[in-house]
């Protein structure tokens, strides 16, 4: 059984719904920053009309991330603009979902692979088609749950763009393991041409199929990512250049 309770935030009027199970106590819980309709604004899904489900926490701090709230955990939850309480009950989430229009099922963050015991649990039997999308740094979780993805988006993190230490080897490890994947690399104005050489050479090592998206984190970098596009057509197939589409409507 599913019971619902009021509680009021401090800085706020405005109810937050805290949700309990009844007889679960197994069950498991995610800290979730949101959950909304909308259309997937990035990569080879664009246009998809998908159920984002925003999970909170994240174990990098990339330099140009555009989701900062979502990178620690978060006491509430926006389900559909309804402020709820945190955690999220994986069987509640599940049944709020069932009747609800979508092509599939998009899981973003933060990192959502840091929750994976959630994951296995909502996503478990799979009723879904899910897309992962994901900054590929954990690739021991992502074996847990892999049979349950159906399309991954999978950052591979440049250093110069990131300010952050190098993610080659995790990135190799969880490409060798990702069935359908695509690549997605931000290009920013810090981004050196080398880093982004030896990005282009760890897809290589996998497949020279798989796709690669360059991304721009601000407007006017166009001429750097059709540079950089020309150079990683030398390796890979199927490079593109794709704008946040989403951003373009006003959306999230």
């Amino acid at each position: 059984m599913i019971t619902t309770s009021g509680c009021v935030n401090l800085c706020s009027k405005e109810p937050i719904i805290t949700i309990e199970m009844v007889g679960k106590s197994s069950v498991k819980y995610g800290n979730l920053s949101d959950i909304f309709l909308g259309i997937q604004g990035e990569g080879l899904w664009v246009g998809k009309r998908q159920l984002f489900i925003r999970f909170s926490g994240c174990n990098l701090r990339c330099k140009f991330c555009d989701t900062k709230y979502a990178q620690t955990p978060s006491r509430e939850c926006l389900f559909f603009g309804e402020r709820l309480k945190n955690p999220i009950n994986a069987l509640w989430l599940k049944e709020k979902i069932k009747d609800i229009n979508f092509h599939s099922i998009s899981l973003t963050g933060g990192e959502p692979l840091l929750q994976i015991d959630f994951l296995k649990e909502f996503l478990v039997p799979k009723e879904y088609i899910v897309y992962l999308d994901t900054n590929g740094s954990l690739p021991f979780e992502f074996e847990k749950i892999k049979d349950l993805i159906d399309l991954v988006c999978m950052d591979i993190k440049l250093p110069s763009s990131t300010r952050q230490r190098p993610l080659w080897d995790e990135h190799k490890k969880f490409l060798i393991q990702a069935k359908d994947i695509f690549v997605k690399m931000v290009i920013t104005e810090e981004t050196e041409e080398d880093d982004f050489l030896y990005g282009v050479e760890v897809v290589n090592d996998i497949s020279s199929k798989i796709p690669l998206v360059l991304q721009s984190s601000k407007k006017g970098l166009f001429d750097r990512l059709f540079y950089f596009q020309e150079k990683a057509l030398k390796k890979l197939s199927d490079v593109r250049i794709v704008p946040q589409v989403h951003k373009v409507f006003g959306i999230k």
